[in-house]
């Protein structure tokens, strides 16, 4: 993949571009007056997304379709 003119060479200069992103509520302490929200991020990116013109080639090959998950919690109060 190529990023900003130059060759990658690892999976993170692929991921460039726009992400889903999901959320859910997963505790709320009334008591503590504190709410918990864990996040989960997906990415994918390949040829498709780099050109717009050519279908994605698959993992696992040259040039091959990348997947990225992030997930993570915050957990608000006062």
């Amino acid at each position: 993949m190529y990023a900003n003119g130059e060759k990658g060479s690892g999976i993170p200069e692929a991921f460039t571009r726009s992400y889903d992103q999901v959320h859910q509520f997963i505790n709320v302490n009334k008591k503590e007056k504190t709410f918990t929200v864990a996040f989960a991020a997906y990415n994918e990116t390949g040829v498709e997304s780099l050109t717009h013109v050519f279908p994605d080639i698959g993992q696992g090959k040259d040039m091959g379709t990348l997947h990225q998950s992030c997930y993570w919690t915050v957990t608000v109060g006062q």
